[in-house]
């Protein structure tokens, strides 16, 4: 049994074969909010073994890998020596498999470095070292109740040989047993009191037959019923656990002698539990009983998923600022190198009236480069705003002839030479129309500089709109290179290029946030392409107000 002597301040002794992780863990700790913890470090798995079996610690953090030899190595021959840790398992990822193998080895919890703050540390080791001290205490009791009983079960036995010799025995026989009974409740309400104050959780006494002694705790949900009519029944009928059968499959190795370390949810996973049940011995060193302590960890574990949901966000802002300065720094260098050699070329050309063409046509290259810019700097403003979420769905009515006759406009001076925009209206799509008309017109923008871009010089572009069931339709199609077969599934998305596309320039980002406009306007976009004989995008749109057809 593991003695923890009055000290002056907490005692931990980190066990890993790597300097940096002790200076890391030494900064943790120098942080922690109640202060009064020292650390001690031992990178050699047998020294560590040796300092273990001194007790000279309160609790012990242990790193997974300890070059040829494991952590949970480490845990096991403590456990087996009679230490008790408590033992904290380090682990560079987390990984189920090893986190379920500690717990069961008997390691009180599990932790991802990396991922440790101080208030999590701290937490981990005080309530650690409260477990062990809780589990100790119990354990003392309950020898110390089996001892008293066997003396007064032996007494009785004494009293009964001569109950038929005196009247006066047996009063002294009867008031012993009295004596007796009134030891056994003292010692029950010592149980009662450990549990009631143990923190958001319940302590449990089941017998060989896995049937509960004693129930007692904090813990209070509905679905478990009033914990004291547990009393009595098998631990088979807790049928609010959603992994009962494998619960009491393990219950079952605990009356071998094995202790139980896993984590159950119940009310279909509304609540997380972490178990831990260890044998009672008697006197003789063998199980008569067992003991269960069951800690709510639900908050515990939805912050978890918080730090780790935040973590991933982080982690995906990191690659998008990364891919964006490498996306800008080319899309930008391309056009702006165009724009110079353009303005040196007219430059030449001013003073000579016959080369009035050759001026038009570098005049044109800027203003289709500068254009170029505009669409490059358009598609990160609109990603970072959808980013933020500051863009927001806002229907207005509007004319959408007069909406189509804009883009058109807009797009006409970037086409190739020669390339056309064909447009196919259906009866009673023109007029007013209730929809967001900002998005549409960047959908459309976006689609139609595509279609140009990945067209060859002479080649049509088929832009049609229809209004149907409600629904705003939107079809572009072009004649041009086309999406490869392998390349389609990625289209949507963020910086994504089809392997034909290298070359042309673009920055893999209009496809995504045309979704995304789409998605906030609850419609949606299908395509279909064949290499080298164009591409075809599809688009609906729900009209919010009540058709005016």
């Amino acid at each position: 049994m593991t003695n923890y002597q009055h000290r002056s301040s907490t005692s931990i002794l980190l066990i890993d074969d790597d300097e940096e992780d002790f200076l890391i863990t030494r900064d943790i700790i120098a942080d922690f909010p109640s202060g009064a913890y020292t650390l001690a470090w031992e990178p050699d798995f047998e020294k560590a073994k040796v300092k273990i079996l001194q007790n000279e610690h309160e609790a012990y953090l242990v790193d997974f890998r300890l070059g040829a030899e494991s952590g949970l190595d480490l845990i096991r021959y403590s456990l087996e020596k009679g230490i008790m840790g408590p033992f904290i398992l380090l682990t560079g990822q987390g990984d189920l498999q090893i986190d379920e193998e500690a717990r069961r080895l008997g390691a009180v919890d599990y932790m991802v470095k990396g991922s440790i703050n101080p208030d999590q540390l701290e937490r981990s080791i005080r309530y650690g070292i409260q477990h062990v001290l809780n589990l100790n205490e119990i354990k003392e009791l309950n020898q110390q109740l089996e001892r008293r009983v066997m003396e007064r079960t032996r007494d009785l036995a004494r009293a009964n040989e001569r109950l038929s010799y005196s009247n006066e025995s047996l009063q002294k026989e009867v008031d012993e047993r009295k004596q007796a009974e009134k030891a056994l409740r003292k010692s029950q309400k010592i149980y009662s009191a450990i549990a009631s104050n143990f923190p958001d959780g319940m302590l449990c006494v089941l017998d060989k037959d896995l049937r509960f002694l004693l129930v007692d705790g904090k813990a209070e949900e509905p679905e478990m019923g009033n914990k004291q009519d547990w009393i009595g029944s098998y631990a088979s009928s807790m049928t609010f656990i959603d992994q009962k059968e494998t619960f009491i499959r393990n219950l079952k190795k605990v009356i071998e002698g094995v202790p139980l370390n896993m984590e159950v949810t119940v009310a279909n996973g509304e609540r997380e539990y972490q178990i831990n049940a260890v044998p009672l011995f008697d006197d003789e060193e063998k199980i008569q009983n067992l003991l269960i302590v069951c800690k709510n960890i639900t908050e515990r574990k939805r912050a978890e998923k918080e730090v780790l949901r935040a973590l991933n966000q982080e982690k995906e802002l990191n690659e998008l600022k990364s891919r964006f300065v490498t996306t800008a720094s080319h899309e930008f260098r391309t056009p702006l190198s165009t724009i110079l050699s353009s303005v040196s070329l007219i430059g030449r050309y001013i003073s000579d009236s016959d080369q009035k063409e050759k001026i038009d046509k570098h005049v044109h290259r800027i203003k289709s480069s500068v254009n170029n810019l505009t669409y490059i700097l358009n598609d990160f403003l609109s990603l970072g705003k959808l980013e933020e979420g500051k863009t927001t769905f806002n229907p207005v009515s509007f004319d959408l002839e007069q909406m189509i006759s804009e883009v058109i406009s807009q797009i006409s001076p970037t086409l190739k030479e020669e390339q056309e925009i064909l447009l196919s209206i259906s009866e009673g799509t023109f007029g007013e129309i209730y929809v967001d008309e900002q998005m549409t017109k960047n959908i459309l923008i976006n689609l139609l500089n595509n279609a140009s871009k990945y067209s060859g010089e002479r080649q049509k572009i088929h832009l049609g709109l229809s209004r149907e069931n409600g629904l705003l339709k939107i079809t572009v199609k072009d004649e041009g290179i086309g999406i490869p077969k392998k390349d389609q599934q990625h289209l949507f998305d963020r910086f994504f290029r089809a392997n034909n596309a290298i070359n042309i320039q673009g920055t893999g980002l209009g496809l995504n946030i045309v979704k995304k406009y789409i998605e906030l306007m609850n419609g949606h976009i299908e395509f279909s392409s064949e290499e080298n004989k164009g591409t075809e995008f599809r688009v609906a749109i729900p009209i919010t107000q009540p058709s005016y057809d």
